[in-house]
């Protein structure tokens, strides 16, 4: 859900500023998981965490748009990837 909504703000509103107020709304999470003190609180907010991985949804708009045509699938799936195992290392 939250690369839907990070897509249609970036159609609505442009990629940069969808993409500072998701990490401002992002810094918020990982502010507040210092004050966890029980594994639910703990999971909430690392949940939290975890929907600013949808920035990688303006990383793919932005490569699509620097991009020459005959290189731009290559240059979307190298960043996926590099997105992919971002989320991946975080759990």
């Amino acid at each position: 859900m939250a690369r839907l909504l990070t897509g249609w703000l970036v159609d609505r509103i442009g990629p940069h500023i969808t993409y500072t107020y998701l990490l401002i709304l992002g810094s918020l999470p990982v502010i507040l998981i210092g004050l966890s003190d029980s594994y639910e609180s703990f999971l909430l907010v690392r949940m939290a965490i975890g929907i600013t991985v949808a920035s990688f949804v303006i990383t793919l708009y932005h490569t699509s748009v620097i991009f020459a045509l005959n290189v731009v699938g290559t240059a979307n799936a190298t960043s996926d990837g590099w997105g992919n195992m971002e989320v991946w290392s975080l759990r």
